[in-house]
């Protein structure tokens, strides 16, 4: 079961898929990665997009739980 795909990341890949899907959001992401990623001087964009992804994957999660 080490493989499964668990609900927080379906959930962060259903908000990959948007943020790919959205050239604004794309380009806010971006320029916004220098102030919020958690290792400024080592994280790419990809690292933060991801970073985002998830954040937003549980937050969908705690919603989920109310």
């Amino acid at each position: 079961m080490e493989n499964e795909i668990k609900l927080r990341d379906y959930f962060a890949g259903k908000v990959l898929e948007g943020i790919h899907a959205n050239f604004e959001m794309w380009t806010a992401i971006c320029m916004d990665r220098g102030n919020c990623t958690k290792d400024k001087q080592n994280d790419s964009v990809e690292d933060y997009v991801a970073q985002q992804c998830y954040k937003m994957a549980d937050a969908m999660l705690k919603e989920r739980k109310q």
